[in-house]
């Protein structure tokens, strides 16, 4: 049961790292690939549910006692994991508002710039001088 619990631990500890990286990442990048560090995640997580499942078959009613000791590590960690999780979902979804407002302003700035072009008439003229008239 020991060394369930330590598979547990260590797997939680992972997922704790790996979210705290990935929410200083917001601080590093300009623009960080959201797509891999959810699928990180994603793994971690599923790790995390196999090795929680191998504690709970393998305990069983060993020790109800010492049993429900350790899942009260895990709550507290778990809770903590929580919080990570949800200021990751805070920088997301202001990293998200920031890209709409930069492609609004882009999208603006190009409105602009075509209003510069000449009109379509223009640019269907021959560019050529004949000599021969």
């Amino acid at each position: 049961m020991s060394q369930e619990f330590h598979e547990v631990e260590n797997a939680l500890k992972r997922l704790e790292k790996i979210q705290a990286e990935h929410i200083e990442s917001f601080q590093i990048q300009l623009l960080p690939d959201l797509e891999a560090q959810t699928a990180k995640r994603r793994e971690a997580f599923d790790n995390l549910i196999c090795c929680l499942e191998k504690f709970f078959t393998r305990t069983g009613q060993d020790d109800e006692e010492q049993t429900a000791s350790m899942v009260l590590i895990f709550k507290k960690q778990l809770k903590g994991l929580q919080r990570q999780n949800l200021t990751l979902k805070e920088k997301v979804e202001a990293y998200r508002e920031d890209l709409r407002a930069r492609m609004k302003h882009l999208a603006k700035g190009r409105k602009v710039i075509d209003s510069y072009r000449p009109p379509s008439s223009f640019s269907n003229r021959p560019r050529a001088i004949s000599l021969t008239n």
